[in-house]
């Protein structure tokens, strides 16, 4: 092959007159090859992506075993992912073709959300929270219902925290109970200490709310019946009806008030004091005025001190007349001490209690002349008649103190 030479000073050019080709040198021939370095050089800039290479051939060498089936398991189960982290399984039973077959239809089952109507019996073995309406019966207007547990109603409505108005069938003729409450204790030696069939609690007042008229019962007027009434309570072992319990609280506040003004009450003001702040009327028609009014007939009575009688101390008679009784003997008092003392066959001032008549127009023992007095036991005579004239000489003046004699005789003043 003809070559050509280039150095410094000159070039020699040697060609063969056919040469095919021209080697050409810079600075002199190259020469021979040294040893392979042992230092990589510097990387080389980073070529471009070469087109993608056919696919190899399949590989005819077996790779490593891998983690296989989880021992256990039972008949029909399935391995199904435990969890998300690799080969974390377990088995859990397959759903069978006769799973598939008793699926329930979605028109026959109770659905988390959505209104539906359910019926049949229905048992609950754990709690039931239900927060809003929840009626046995109708929520329709005017409330027609059974009963009905409310959380809430629209605004302006009152809200009823329990409803219960049930209808008595035409079968039931002996009657039925808005609300049957009992409390039973269950067999075991034990005592419970406080049981109310019925515990009515004051309200809780949320910060900002405020309420006007508290009511812990209200019993509308009973009035469809024939014969009506708006409580009935049955006679207790103990105490049948038993006001202010917490305390011995002696305003009227702790009391019963009557009427919607409540101008009449009936209270405790004191140990083993019933008070009355208005009138206290008695029978059927009573007087219409004073403190303590009485019908016509009515009598006042009191026990005997034996316990087996009564005794009538005042009453009004027919002929408008106050009667005073006592059954043997009936005293006038000042403080604690009889003064006057009326029995039954004869009157008695007691000792040191002296009569004292007015000063003006004075005072009569008796009012007229066929009234019948006498003094220290004697009989009661008329005012002794056809006194002698005055005395004129020693016969009529004997005359008239033997008439004065005999009067005074007569009247017991003088023996």
């Amino acid at each position: 092959m003809p070559e050509i030479i280039v150095d410094r000073r000159r070039a020699t050019i040697v060609a063969a007159r056919r040469a095919a080709a021209v080697e050409v040198y810079i600075g002199g021939r190259p020469g021979p090859s040294g040893p392979a370095s042992t230092t990589p050089g510097p990387p080389g800039p980073k070529g471009d992506t070469g087109a993608k290479g056919d696919p190899g051939a399949a590989s005819t060498v077996p790779g490593p075993a891998g983690p296989g089936v989880k021992p256990g398991g039972a008949t029909g189960q399935a391995l199904t992912k435990a969890s998300a982290v690799d080969y974390d399984t377990a088995w859990t039973n397959a759903v069978t073709p006769a799973d598939l077959a008793a699926k329930a239809n979605d028109n026959a089952v109770v659905h988390l959300t959505g209104a539906e109507t359910i019926g049949g019996t229905k048992t609950f073995s754990g709690n039931l929270n239900i927060k809003g309406v929840t009626g046995v019966g109708s929520l329709s207007s005017p409330y027609a219902d059974r009963l009905f547990f409310m959380w809430g109603v629209p605004t302006g409505n009152p809200v009823y925290g329990l409803m219960s108005i049930p209808v008595i069938p035409a079968t039931s003729t002996s009657g039925g109970w808005g609300f049957y409450i009992r409390v039973d204790t269950e067999a075991g030696a034990f005592t419970a200490t406080n049981v109310f069939g019925v515990a009515i609690i004051a309200p809780g007042i949320g910060a900002g709310s405020a309420i006007t008229n508290l009511y812990g019962m209200n019993i509308a007027p009973m009035t469809a019946g024939t014969n009506n009434y708006g409580l009935v309570v049955g006679a207790a072992s103990t105490q049948t009806l038993w006001l202010d319990n917490g305390a011995n609280n002696t305003g009227p506040n702790a009391g019963i008030g009557f009427g919607v003004s409540r101008d009449t009450n009936l209270y405790r003001s004191g140990v083993g004091v019933l008070r009355t702040d208005g009138a206290l009327a008695i029978g059927n028609k009573p007087a219409q005025s004073g403190a303590i009014r009485l019908a016509n007939g009515a009598v006042i009575t009191a026990r005997n001190a034996a316990d087996n009688g009564d005794i009538g101390l005042l009453s009004i008679d027919s002929s408008d007349n106050a009667i005073f009784r006592g059954p043997s003997n009936l005293y006038l008092q000042v403080g604690v001490v009889n003064k006057v003392a009326l029995h039954a066959t004869y009157a008695e001032l007691v000792d040191g209690y002296p009569l004292a008549f007015g000063t003006v127009s004075g005072s009569n023992i008796g009012t007229g002349p066929l009234q019948k007095i006498g003094f220290y036991g004697a009989t009661p005579i008329v005012r002794p008649t056809g006194t002698p004239a005055a005395a004129t000489d020693p016969a009529t003046t004997m005359a008239l103190a033997n008439f004065l004699r005999s009067a005074l005789i007569s009247l017991g003043l003088i023996g």
